[in-house]
């Protein structure tokens, strides 16, 4: 949304001692302005609570009837996007329009006055100020002024004669450029040179000389000091300032060629065989890489397959003991066992000690209770087994726990 600034001064209009209208200037083609206008209450006040829904906006050309774009519709903020037809108040009376483009086509010196109507009952009427807008500028904001004949009306100065700031910069270059004269200058000024004559004079020396070729005139003169001066006043009259000797320039470039020719002459040997090698060459290494790459796919793929069939066996088999774990298993400390009913459910370890302990520690036939009484490590008795003798068959019951 374009925010107009006002450049006009605000003037007093003969309505009841309402503030007079605002003055804008814009340029014709103008898009997406926002208008403000003014509007009063019955009792002259400025209305600080317009209702813009109530209000039918309008705008009317010099000449034309008015144009009416609707009743407007509120939006939330002043800096929201330009909508034809929409508007807000703010707490000073001032109603901001967004006003269709329509309204500001024309040519240069048009007048657009932009309103609106409050629909509502007499007694609660807002009182609109207009706002007109002059269409006096351009694009770029400069100010275009018509200059009319007060007799006829017309004007003095025709649309072609009339520019923008960037048309005038564009004419005034025209011009220099049409103006320009500086090769003719030179020219003249190398003509009228005395240098000039004395090497024409030499030029039909050398050429008359005898045996004379083209390539000894061109030698002649161009060694002749003559020369040399000629080039120097060539360039004091073509930009006013005297240059360097002409042969020692000539030389120079000379040597430079020479030296650039020499870079040009590796240029082309880079590109053409030093470039291509070095290319060839990383092909040839890219092409080692895939070979590497395609040892290794395979070595992958077969230690995957002999990792997985060693899986399918592990499955199959349901365990698999490596060496590590079998030597953990014949590294297991047997741990003292306490009191209680041996089972035949206890661990391995269990079992291989109450063997150990039934060889190596105590163990007491009681015959008083005809019992033998299995102790551990501690020295603690931990079970015991009843035994009896019919003089035929001698008999060891379960081990059991203490009585």
């Amino acid at each position: 949304m374009k925010r107009l600034t006002i450049l006009a001064c605000v003037c007093m209009l003969a309505l009841a001692g309402y503030v007079g209208a605002l003055e804008i200037r814009s340029y014709p083609g103008a898009t997406n302005l926002t208008i403000p206008v003014r509007a009063f209450d019955v009792n002259g006040d400025p209305n600080t609570s317009v209702v813009v829904t109530d209000w039918e906006g309008f705008y009317k050309k010099e000449g034309a009837a008015p144009v009416s774009f609707g009743a407007l519709t509120p939006k939330d903020a002043h800096a929201d996007t330009h909508v034809d037809g929409n508007a807000i108040g703010d707490s000073n009376g001032w109603v901001d329009i967004d006003v269709p483009d329509a309204a500001f086509s024309g040519t240069v010196g048009t007048t657009v006055v932009i309103g609106a109507v409050d629909g509502t009952s007499d007694d609660t009427k807002d009182k609109i100020i207009e706002t007109t807008v002059w269409l006096i500028q351009d694009a770029n904001g400069l100010l275009q002024v018509v200059v009319v004949d007060a007799s006829s009306a017309a004007p003095l100065i025709t649309s072609d004669q009339l520019y923008t700031g960037s048309e005038l910069g564009d004419k005034i270059v025209a011009d220099m450029d049409a103006n320009s004269t500086l090769p003719e200058q030179t020219v003249t000024a190398l003509v009228a040179d005395a240098n000039w004559t004395s090497l024409v004079t030499d030029a039909n020396t050398a050429a008359q000389a005898s045996g004379a070729t083209p390539a000894a005139i061109v030698t002649e003169l161009v060694t002749d000091a003559n020369w040399t001066s000629l080039v120097t006043d060539a360039n004091t009259a073509a930009i006013g300032v005297a240059t360097v000797d002409n042969g020692a320039i000539a030389d120079e470039v000379v040597t430079h060629m020479d030296a650039n020719s020499t870079q040009l002459a590796a240029i082309v040997e880079d590109t053409g065989t030093t470039i291509p090698g070095t290319i060839t060459t990383i092909d040839n290494e890219i092409a080692v890489i895939d070979g590497i790459v395609d040892d290794i796919n395979g070595f992958v793929d077969t230690e995957v397959a002999a990792i997985l069939e060693d899986t399918n066996e592990v499955q199959a088999d349901g365990v698999m003991i490596t060496a590590a774990a079998v030597n953990a298993v014949w590294a297991k400390t047997m741990s003292d066992l306490s009191a209680g009913n041996p089972q035949v459910t206890e661990s391995v370890l269990a079992a291989l000690t109450r063997i150990w302990l039934a060889n190596f520690g105590k163990v007491v036939t009681n015959g008083t209770n005809d019992e033998i009484e299995w102790y551990n490590d501690a020295g603690t008795k931990i079970a015991e087994s009843p035994f009896s003798d019919d003089d035929t068959d001698f008999t060891k019951n379960n081990a059991g726990a203490n009585d």
